[in-house]
């Protein structure tokens, strides 16, 4: 769901704003999207409310990240309306105007896959944000490498 749509308390609010502040640290081409979900009826039925999604977008096609934009969501295990949710992992997917290039999963063994998958220092780039994120919401830093 988008990410603007579940800052429901301080402390999610705070979580967004920080993920966002982490995305741009590691990647400074990105221009953060909140909200990148259409918000008519048919899409909205789609939304995983279990989720933080955003997306990150770049000027121009990012050669080493192999796509020009990246659908960033970040999984829990409950409805963040709940207030019990416990953070589960982080969904990436990079895609370029052809469709999806990419995937990476750390609740599916943190590697990379897809037709064009980022260069082995964009890939290391990348999971070190997504640990970065995963230290936000408490769990160990170190995703395989």
């Amino acid at each position: 769901m988008n990410a603007s749509a579940q800052a429901l308390s301080i402390a999610l609010v705070s979580k967004i704003a920080c993920i966002s502040t982490i995305i741009r640290a590691e990647i400074p081409a990105a221009v953060v999207d909140l909200s990148p979900w259409l918000t008519d009826c048919k899409t909205q039925q789609t939304f995983d409310p279990m989720s933080l999604d955003f997306g990150v977008s770049f000027s121009s096609s990012q050669p080493n990240l192999r796509c020009s934009c990246i659908l960033l969501q970040v999984v829990f295990s409950e409805k963040l309306k709940r207030n019990a949710f416990k953070f589960k992992g982080i969904e990436a997917t990079g895609h370029d105007y052809c469709g999806q290039y990419w995937r990476f999963s750390s609740l599916e063994g943190c590697q990379f896959s897809g037709m064009h998958i980022p260069t082995e220092d964009s890939q290391q780039s990348l999971k070190q944000l997504f640990s970065q994120i995963h230290v936000l919401f408490g769990y160990p830093a170190t995703l395989p490498q």
